[in-house]
């Protein structure tokens, strides 16, 4: 299960009653189409700048992270995780993949407090750590390779926003222009491909595709489209609910119609499209991108909608910022001599402005998102909430901190990593909590976290020694079992023959996406939907995922391909083979009554009278009892919990 910022809708359903235009434009008068009244959310004024608290006594803190937070919790430090285990969750946390076992074992036999800074400057630069993080950010963007309802057509070029986001955690791309290209990218750098790729962002959500000529529906349809472009674009980078503000003002939040109605002026004129550019996001040939561009004739009309409703227009509403985060500047402080086709560029300017605009905001919010999927909650619990509704935050004084510093070093969001991993919170165990008082929450102690759906298979993929490392470029599908590959009535249907082949194993984020057919196992695993914007998941632990590890043809699949890695690398003799299986699927050696369990549970399943007992074919016969093992692995908490 998904928490998903705003579900998609096809528009507002019209009244049975139709709501009379004189008496919704009368109602309009009379509030004045003022948001709520009383104080400002904590989220939208100024950072607080406290100084550093002295850390606590005899611990030798020097990270502002532990000092901040040890006092919020009032506590002290927990005992620290052994080496084994610290290498293990950095290299789940900013890779996504488990770490090899002979790097595992030179670090634990060496100087941790010597080398850990230095493992995690190493990660930090991996190729792999924007496969990571780009998988968050991909489930905010509701990122799909297809368009979603009934047809469902294939966006085949559409992985080139994927790329980009890739690329733009793994050269470090100034969080603030990330969001701009993102919002205006073929305004501000139309020349470059990346750009161009970049404010797919708008387009990615569902769309209706139909053939209807009723002026009605189309508009329905397309005011849809609009209310997804500014919902998603409200909780990715503002963390603000702004669709709740479509059919009437915000009833907790300083955010009013006419603030809603006045910001999506910023995307009335948006299409999507599909163009030939020189390069691909970052490559050298020539590609087609799935994109969105200014429509080239007039821009359209910006009515308010009484209620939501297109068919209920009310005046023109322009554009311009809501009142409650403008600071009092308008568009053209930001684009003199705007024009309706260059709206984008000032609202781009405007969100990512921390002096005058809503940049505190933003930075507020990312910084959030990188502490959530470091220690599991955010420290705002509602990523995509900070208003009234949203939980508080456990520490504004940290959180704030944290915002300010990302300001300070030019928006760049891997000194903020280095910063949080290196803490000593980081490197807390979760076995035992090992506070000293009572922590003021208890997220503050720290807890295993589970590897995502996509983390999972690519670690049983990894494991098995079948991963295709292969980076970036156009989305691969893989096979998808007959049962559950039943959508109809679909434009581009899913290949029901799609083979299990190297080029098809690649890590999970490379998966074709298809809106209506979600691929079993990641489904089981509760991977985001991605028909919304989905800023934190859910975990749940139901009876399907035990079902899954134990029938899932891709499972079993992997498990012989992972008895024949054994075989090739361990030698015959079956305690070998339980320690190299030990060591690449959990990252440790096996202890002498798990290591006795897994070789009476080999011999007994090839003995006279085991279940895989051949005479024929001893040899075959022991390959399946060691896949048999192999599969029990994948299928162990502790494969698919960090620590």
């Amino acid at each position: 299960m998904a928490v998903c910022s705003r579900p998609p809708t096809l528009g507002t359903v019209r009244p049975l009653v139709p709501f009379p235009r004189a008496l919704g434009l009368a109602l309009l008068l009379m509030t004045g189409g003022n948001a709520m009244a009383g104080p400002l959310p904590w989220s939208l004024g100024p950072l607080k700048q406290a100084p550093l608290p002295d850390a606590p006594p005899h611990t030798g803190l020097t990270n502002p992270v532990d000092r901040l937070l040890y006092a919020a919790a009032r506590r002290a430090p927990a005992p620290e995780a052994p080496p084994r285990v610290l290498f293990r969750r950095l290299s789940f946390d900013l890779l996504g993949l488990p770490p090899d076992p002979a790097e595992a074992e030179a670090f634990a036999r060496g100087n941790p407090s010597a080398t850990y800074a230095g493992l995690v400057d190493r990660l930090l630069e991996s190729p792999h750590f924007g496969e990571r993080w780009a998988r968050h950010w991909l489930d905010i963007a509701r990122y799909a390779d297809s368009a979603g309802y009934e047809r469902d057509s294939d966006r085949p070029t559409a992985w080139h926003y994927r790329d980009f986001v890739i690329r733009g955690f793994n050269e470090d791309l100034p969080f603030d222009r990330f969001t701009r290209w993102q919002l205006a990218g073929d305004l501000l750098a139309p020349d470059d491909p990346g750009a161009r790729a970049a404010v797919a962002f708008l387009g990615l959500g569902p769309q209706v595709e139909t053939d209807t000529q009723l002026k009605e529906e189309l508009a329905r349809y397309r005011y849809a489209d609009l209310d997804d472009m500014l919902s998603t674009t409200g909780a990715a980078f503002l963390g603000l609910t702004l669709g709740c503000a479509r059919c009437h003002d915000h009833k907790y939040d300083p955010i009013s119609m006419r603030d809603y109605y006045s910001l999506l002026g910023a995307f009335v004129g948006v299409e999507r499209r599909e163009l030939q550019v020189g390069g691909a996001a970052g490559g050298a040939s020539a590609a087609r991108l799935f994109t969105v561009g200014e429509m080239v004739s007039n821009a359209p009309a910006n009515p308010l909608m009484l209620r939501g409703d297109p068919t209920h227009p009310a005046g023109e509403m322009g554009f311009a910022f809501p009142g409650a985060l403008s600071h009092g500047r308008a568009p053209t402080d930001y684009v003199p001599g705007l024009r309706p086709e260059a709206r984008r560029r000032a609202l781009a300017a405007w969100v990512t402005d921390a002096e005058g605009g809503a940049g505190l905001l933003v930075s507020r919010v990312i910084v959030n998102r990188i502490w959530q999927h470091h220690f599991g909650e955010g420290l705002v619990p509602t990523p995509a909430d900070f208003g009234t509704q949203g939980e508080p935050p456990q520490s504004q004084e940290l959180l704030d901190w944290l915002a300010a510093e990302l300001i300070r070093g030019g928006w760049r969001l891997k000194p903020i990593h280095r910063l949080l991993v290196n803490s000593r919170y980081y490197r807390e165990t979760t076995q035992r909590p090992g506070a000293i008082g009572t922590p003021v929450r208890q997220p503050f102690a720290r807890h295993p976290l589970r590897v995502e759906a996509e983390i999972l298979r690519d670690a049983i993929l990894a494991v098995s020694g079948t991963l295709n490392p292969a980076l970036y470029g156009p989305s691969v599908k893989g096979p998808i079992p007959a049962g559950a590959n039943v959508a109809y009535n679909t434009r581009d249907p899913y290949p029901t023959n799609a083979p299990d082949t190297f080029e098809t194993r690649r890590r999970s984020l490379y998966l074709f996406s298809k809106r209506s057919l979600r691929h079993p196992l990641l489904e089981a695993f509760d991977a985001a939907d991605p028909s919304a914007s989905c800023s934190r998941r859910i975990p749940t632990t139901v009876a399907p995922q035990a079902l899954t590890l134990l029938n899932d043809g891709f499972i079993r699949a992997r498990a012989g391909d992972f008895a024949r890695r054994l075989e090739q690398e361990a030698g015959p003799r079956d305690r070998d083979r339980v320690d190299r299986a030990y060591g690449l699927a959990l990252g440790r050696a096996p202890v002498p009554r798990e290591r006795e369990a897994a070789t009476r549970f080999l011999g007994e399943r090839t003995g006279p009278h085991g279940s895989r007992f051949d005479a024929r074919d001893p040899g075959a016969a022991r390959h399946e009892a060691l896949a048999d093992f192999c599969q029990v692995l994948f299928a162990l908490n502790e494969f698919f919990y960090i620590d």
